[in-house]
């Protein structure tokens, strides 16, 4: 690639502004507007950090809608963190932008849009892993990016617009085995009651402490326990519980699912050491996938799929047989202009 001076590349910025300028917008809103766009369109792409209620107020969420000639091309949502005592701004996006259906050819102009105008009202320094549509190629060419050496976001969808037998078909005999005999033994409900659900988040948390990897935020798992119950169209959680049938005191494990937009996403789970014997996992994944088929949600979303995935729970969710997605990875944009 030809060398570019300073000036050309001051000019790259201007001559891309002025043409952005003549018919597409990126303007900041307000939530409220956010979680009506969200649930009123349909986009190619979706994601549940890129969901209304997946950030925390301190992480200080910001809101951003694209269009063009008053036509929503496109939505997402941005964080902000201070390092180094506060000195430093880093703005964040995170597996996005959410693209409107038919606007895929514009997602290059989108991605450019969205980081003109992070940069102009927010800051100049940029962390952002975009959604899988995006190619890895395209993005480093991007002026002043790295792409950092961190294991991409990936994921294994199962789509839910089969019946149960075929879904069952598709899934690998040893899986098939061992949710037969977790479907014998466990009886599984959902939880509702919040001091049931604090419970078993300790739970979780000793075992993530006991197995060695970060637990999920407990605040935000709590805040979107609550949405599920106050039906706000934010991202919520729902927790199922596997008891051992002839005692059902003895609990077996325990599951977490998000939904949002019509699709579930496996969060977390745990068994006991009886769970274990028992096939639980099997049995409750099990019964969270027919939950989200029989309330007609169009996908179940595995969660981390990477090489970084414990091998145990790779295994496990790979069994299944899914369709990955896969993120282009982890980028940081610098600019001084």
């Amino acid at each position: 690639m030809p060398f570019k001076t300073l000036q050309n590349i001051k000019n790259i910025f201007k001559n891309e502004n002025k043409f952005f300028a003549k018919e597409n917008f990126v303007e900041e809103i307000q939530i409220s507007e956010y979680i009506y766009l969200f649930n009123q369109f349909d986009f190619i792409n979706i994601s549940h950090t890129q969901s209304p209620g997946y950030y925390l107020d301190e992480e200080k969420p910001k809101y951003l809608k694209v269009y063009n000639k008053n036509n929503i091309i496109a939505i997402t949502v941005v964080t902000q963190k201070r390092i180094l005592k506060n000195l430093i701004q880093i703005i964040r996006l995170n597996n996005g932008p959410l693209i409107c259906n038919k606007n895929s050819h514009n997602k290059e102009l989108i991605l450019n849009l969205i980081m003109g105008f992070i940069r102009k009202k927010f800051g100049r320094l940029i962390s952002f892993s975009p959604s899988y549509i995006y190619d890895d190629e395209n993005l480093i060419k991007r002026i002043f990016t790295l792409k950092l050496k961190i294991e991409p976001w990936a994921t294994s969808l199962i789509k839910l617009d089969m019946d149960e037998f075929e879904l069952l078909s598709r899934i690998k005999q040893k899986w098939r085995n061992t949710l037969k005999k977790g479907l014998k033994i466990c009886e599984i409900k959902e939880v509702t009651d919040f001091r049931e659900f604090q419970s078993i988040f300790n739970e979780y948390k000793s075992y993530a402490l006991k197995i060695g990897f970060k637990s999920i935020s407990e605040k935000k798992c709590k805040g979107w326990f609550k949405n599920m119950h106050e039906k706000n169209n934010l991202l919520s959680l729902k927790v199922f519980q596997a008891s051992y049938k002839e005692d059902t005191k003895k609990k077996l494990g325990s599951i977490g699912i998000l939904e949002y937009k019509k699709r579930s996403l496996y969060l977390f789970g745990f068994t006991t050491n009886l769970g274990r014997k028992y096939q639980a996992n099997s049995a409750l994944l099990w019964r969270a996938i027919m939950y989200s088929k029989n309330n007609n949600f169009k996908e179940f979303d595995l969660g981390g799929l990477n090489n970084t995935t414990p091998k145990g729970i790779r295994r496990f969710k790979e069994s299944l047989n899914g369709t990955l997605e896969i993120c282009p990875g982890e980028y940081f944009n610098i600019s001084i202009f």
